[in-house]
């Protein structure tokens, strides 16, 4: 998933479940999404840590498409990197998370 010419991270994903406001964001254009122009704050305590894991499972369940790119930083390195990048929702996966149930149980110490 690009937007103009933008590859959307793990993390710029978690900041939009968050509604962050960032300098990255805005210039990404993704504050012009539909969540934002709802009023409404995640009610959720750890909201980015817990966004990650919202995240996660909609990478495990096949909702959402990632890319992983792994590189060496030089041709002499043995240390090996990875870029991970998401690309979009699978096919129908509005139409499965609609039949699908979505509970999460939240552990509160």
């Amino acid at each position: 998933m690009s937007n103009n010419n933008y590859e959307i991270t793990e993390d710029d994903v978690v900041e939009v479940f968050c509604k962050s406001n960032t300098k990255k964001i805005r210039e990404s254009g993704l504050n012009e999404l539909e969540i934002y122009k709802s009023g409404q704050k995640p009610k959720f305590g750890k909201s980015k840590e817990f966004s990650g894991y919202i995240l996660a499972d909609l990478i495990v369940r096949g909702y959402v498409k990632q890319k992983t790119l792994l590189h060496y930083s030089s041709p002499n390195t043995q240390t090996l990197s990875a870029s991970v990048f998401i690309e979009g929702l699978t096919t129908e996966a509005k139409a499965r998370v609609i039949k699908d149930s979505w509970y999460y149980w939240v552990y509160r110490k």
